[in-house]
């Protein structure tokens, strides 16, 4: 009997890396379809993500931990105020993801957030407006995002990044 198997599709990846200090609660939340993702809040603590309702994780300390969401997401943190714990990221590790389609305003007012990586794997983004917008401590070299990701929108992309780099 000849059976076909076919290859299930490599499960999507957003890790970024939290150091709390004052506030140590981090919520994810303003989630966009599809929605079936695992957030491993890097101290073992793990949640399902299968619907629009925010997830949140208390650390213990403020030892820095990498949060890992692996599966499908549309998208999070798209809402109108910043992200609870958005000043928390101090790096954005890696974004690998067929599924993911908005990046508007998911990393905006993250203010410690430090490095970013040299290229966003995520060709079905259609829309990075605000995304980077107000994190003055970028040093690393920002992506050219509007290169690799032409069709998509930009509008303050990068908007008040640049205040470390040019003493502004």
């Amino acid at each position: 009997m000849l059976q076909w198997m076919l290859a299930a599709a490599p499960l999507d990846v957003i890790r970024f890396t939290v150091t709390p200090v004052a506030s140590k609660t981090v919520t994810l939340q303003d989630f966009s379809a599809p929605l079936d993702a695992t957030v491993m809040w890097g101290d073992g603590a793990t949640d399902r993500v299968t619907a629009n309702a925010p997830v949140s994780h208390t650390y213990a300390d403020a030892t820095p931990r990498q949060i890992i969401i692996r599966g499908r997401l549309g998208g999070f943190w798209h809402g109108a105020s910043p992200a609870s714990g958005a000043a928390l990221v101090t790096s954005l590790d890696e974004i690998s993801s067929e599924s993911l389609t908005s990046l508007a305003d998911t990393f905006r007012q993250c203010v410690g957030l430090v490095t970013i990586p040299p290229a966003i794997a995520a060709p079905h983004v259609s829309n990075f407006t605000r995304t980077f917008f107000d994190c003055q401590s970028i040093t690393s070299d920002l992506p050219a995002l509007w290169l690799t990701h032409a069709a998509a929108q930009h509008p303050a992309c990068f908007t008040r990044c640049f205040s470390s780099l040019f003493g502004k």
